[in-house]
């Protein structure tokens, strides 16, 4: 298939025509097949890419699932695979990579068993596994750490970051020798008498200081919903900003944060005792019911009290990605990526329906961004408004900011969208989606599959910087790592990558963080553009 592309010269959209030939998204189950080849630290490829920013300076990191079959089983769920973690550094015109296996408590049961090994799930294996009747709640009681989802860093922590995903374990993690250093545990008493921290969010927001802010949910006799700051000074400590009592353990991939106040969607509950009868399997325990939008008040010095939640009903949604929030005159303003049914199955996590064209291309289900408002003074208190934002009919997720806009007004989001052609559904792009001029612009290649795109800074503009992204040429089934110009979308710089990199979560980029381990440069392989 041929693409022409025609922009609006009022409204700068950027319209593509997609003309009849070859089937699109040739390739597209290379996100969901097995790549266990890993690249030591001591062994790392370094490419030449002078010709970036000279201030883009750092560490990039992205991981995902990489093995989704072991010891004659199979997982089902791209969210459960094997994680791994890719790197690449970018210093003295050079862009180094390294990839290694996460070496997870989950991992290592695995490959000391010689199988899937026990522990949580979204969905189970094929075959599916057996606890012994000795211990007949084993995928319970193990170690949920396979936190390959996305990754924090403290300031001054030096060459050591965090790895996340939605539950209350943290990771530890060196980037030089790219290996766990063990689970993050905090010594505060942050959580009450006979709770226990149930869930976590995979999407902190920086705090302004260094540290960062995280949800989390205890249950026990009653719930409730804790949002908290961990400051680099103390990174064993949590200092409580908000906690209000909930009726059910809402489950939050992620949630919204402005200067004074915090987002949290009600809307997938985890039911526990759902969870032991299926021995824990995340997909039967997660349950869609909206029960509103909660705007609490987050008190910096730290709470000392219950606060106070205020709870809107707009039209019921589901979301897994927020793209920004932050307040106005009359109350704040929430953007998140919006769905009608629970997001966490069809081909965007089920690898038999990713490897299926036929399926994937015949999935209803779309994420829209919207837009929410959430009035807290005058005639607007109590009242929640909506509008639509992104493109009806395709899929557009995986938002990101440049984070000096981040809890604050702003206009420019950047986005995986899926269906960019209209009807197929690995037909995909890099949106950037100016929404005070109501701009969209691209980056696309046909038969390109590119992850998020990590924005980062080069100016005082809100656009002006650079993206970074990891891109699967679905034809070749090769991997590239490509800096494109965040102004206008065109491609500065690019390598093939020396291993395909299957699907990914989320990327970060720690600016002036390095690892001890250099590596020697090859420029052959390197396509640079200027």
């Amino acid at each position: 298939m041929r693409r022409s592309c025609l922009t609006n010269a009022v409204s700068g959209y950027n319209s593509c025509s997609f003309i009849a030939g070859a089937a699109t998204d040739v390739g597209y189950e290379g996100l969901y097949q097995t790549n266990a080849d890993i690249i030591t630290p001591s062994e790392q490829k370094c490419f030449d890419i002078r010709g970036l920013p000279s201030s883009i300076l750092g560490t990039y990191i992205i991981g995902g699932p990489a093995i989704f079959e072991y010891g004659g089983q199979a997982f089902t769920s791209v969210l459960d695979g094997f994680g791994k973690i890719n790197r690449i550094e970018i210093r003295n015109g050079h862009a180094c990579f390294a990839t290694n296996m996460l070496q997870s408590s989950f991992w290592n049961s695995s490959i000391k068993a010689g199988h899937i090994a026990p522990g949580a799930l979204f969905t189970e294996t094929k075959p599916p596994r057996k606890c012994p009747f000795y211990n007949p709640a084993c995928d319970m009681m193990a170690k949920s750490d396979n936190n390959w989802v996305n990754s924090v860093h403290l300031s001054g922590g030096g060459d050591k970051i965090i790895l996340l995903s939605d539950t209350t374990t943290m990771i530890d993690y060196d980037i030089s020798s790219m290996t766990v250093s063990g689970v993050h545990k905090f010594d505060d008493h942050m959580t009450k008498l006979f709770e226990v921290n149930a869930l976590g969010s995979a999407h902190p927001h920086t705090d302004g200081h260094g540290g960062f802010i995280e949800f989390g949910v205890e249950s026990g006799i009653s719930d409730y919903v804790d949002i908290y700051t961990v400051d680099p000074s103390d990174p064993r400590a949590r200092r409580l900003m908000a906690r209000y009592s909930s009726k059910s353990s809402p489950y939050l991939h992620s949630f919204g944060v402005t200067a004074n106040y915090a987002v949290i969607p009600h809307n997938i509950n985890l039911e526990m005792a759902a969870m032991l009868e299926s021995d824990g399997l995340l997909s039967k325990a997660m349950k869609g019911s909206f029960e509103g939008v909660n705007v609490v008040k987050l008190e910096r010095a730290g709470a000392s009290a219950p606060s106070d939640a205020i709870t809107f009903h707009p039209n019921p949604f589901y979301h897994v990605h927020v793209v920004n929030s932050f307040e106005n005159a009359s109350g704040v303003v929430f953007d998140v990526s919006t769905y009608q049914d629970t997001p966490f199955s069809g081909p965007m996590t089920d690898i038999g329906a990713a490897r299926t064209k036929s399926v994937r291309d015949a999935e209803k289900l779309r994420g829209v961004i919207k837009r929410y408002h959430f009035g807290l003074v005058g005639d607007q208190k109590g009242v929640a408004t909506e509008e639509v934002l992104s493109l009806p009919g395709r899929t557009t997720d995986f938002p990101k900011i440049n984070q000096n806009f981040a809890g604050k007004p702003y206009c420019i989001y950047y986005a995986v969208e899926w269906f960019h052609d209209d009807r197929t559904f690995g037909s995909m792009a890099v949106l950037k989606h100016n929404l005070c001029t109501g701009t969209r612009t691209y980056w696309f290649r046909e038969d390109w599959y590119p992850s998020e795109a990590i924005f980062v800074p080069n100016g005082i503009g809100e656009s002006e910087g650079v993206l970074l992204l990891v891109v699967l040429n679905g034809r070749m089934q090769t991997s590239h790592f490509v800096v494109a110009d965040a102004t206008d979308m065109h491609t500065l710089a690019e390598f093939q990558l020396p291993v395909r990199i299957p699907f990914t979560g989320h990327a970060e980029f720690f600016q002036g963080v390095f690892s001890s381990v250099r590596g020697v440069a090859n420029t052959s392989d390197a396509t640079i553009v200027i």
